[in-house]
């Protein structure tokens, strides 16, 4: 075990792990203290009216007693609050928090969330997809659409997603491939396949992290962040930036092989079950060449006689 002090104060504890060569994450309290510091360190102690004195600051950022007096608390409430030792912090404590931390509409959302998850913390269930769910996903011909766990595996796909997203996958693999690790341990693929690959990897760790603060108990979704904490330098160091993103609309470019690049818009439709899964479709502007490329892409599975060569 591994204390981690600020100011000569133990904040928490961190497990180390031989066999993963890093630290075991722990949930829910780490998660809400490390959130916390990373936003506390991007506020000058100027920013919020406040003089950085003339000697040497050991903590970058406002310290915990700048920032506890400016949200109208103790020192002490905020420091068990970063610990995750507070579950019936009030809403109106949050909100001033995040007011002194300046933290936009998505990151006042996440900070809610991480906070109540030790007033009731629900054990997370097997990921099973429901049978309507399945046949929604199929029944979209037109355009690819998948259906997402809160790991980040794809519980489903059409010919179209499977086109788009993972070809070097077998379409009926009882397994399908998480989206998360995809995009973090098959490099090649996934830096040719997104145009900002990097912006697409905040995107999947806050993904992660909003799945964390919502099932603190999924012992699989602990272990799959341990696992790319030690194969993936490139997660381990975004990671450690808490990226908070809503991800319900998100649109990016797709490199495809196959018939060029492609600007898409990803709905994520989230289950009424509220377990954590989601429905995602792909669509490209009424009109626009990125249209005209998906269609081509969906006749080159659904109807391969019908296919034509990319524009180049």
């Amino acid at each position: 075990m591994s204390e981690v002090r600020e100011g000569g104060e133990v904040l928490g504890v961190v497990e180390l792990d031989r066999d993963l060569a890093g630290f075991r994450v722990m949930y829910p309290g780490s998660v809400l203290g490390e959130f916390l510091r990373s936003r506390r360190a991007r506020v000058r102690p100027e920013d919020v009216g406040l003089s950085s004195g003339i000697r040497h600051r050991r903590v970058a950022g406002l310290r915990r007693e700048e920032l506890a007096p400016l949200a109208g608390v103790s020192v002490g409430y905020y420091t068990r609050l970063e610990q995750g030792q507070s579950p019936n912090v009030s809403d109106e404590v949050l909100d001033a928090v995040a007011r002194v931390l300046r933290l936009d509409d998505d990151e006042v959302a996440h900070l809610h969330r991480l906070a109540r998850v030790a007033r009731a913390r629900r054990k997370a269930r097997p990921e099973r997809l429901r049978a309507g769910i399945r046949l929604m996903v199929e029944s979209f011909t037109e355009v690819p659409a998948i259906a997402v766990g809160r790991r980040g595996d794809i519980l489903a796909w059409n010919r179209p997603a499977h086109a788009l997203l993972a070809p070097h996958w077998a379409f009926d693999a009882e397994e399908k491939p998480n989206f998360v690790r995809l995009d973090f341990l098959e490099l090649d693929f996934s830096r040719g396949l997104y145009a900002d690959w990097e912006q697409k990897a905040r995107d999947d760790i806050a993904y992660l992290e909003g799945s964390l603060s919502r099932f603190p108990g999924d012992e699989g979704l602990t272990a799959l962040v341990e696992e790319l904490l030690a194969l993936s330098p490139q997660f381990h160091a975004l990671w450690t930036e808490h990226p908070v993103s809503n991800c319900a609309s998100i649109s990016r470019d797709y490199r495809h092989p196959g018939v060029g690049v492609m600007t898409l818009t990803a709905e994520l439709l989230r289950t009424p079950d509220d377990e954590g899964q989601a429905v995602t479709v792909f669509q490209a502007e009424t009109g626009s060449p990125s249209r005209e490329r998906l269609r081509r892409l969906t006749e080159s599975v659904t109807r391969p006689g019908l296919a034509r060569p990319a524009d180049r």
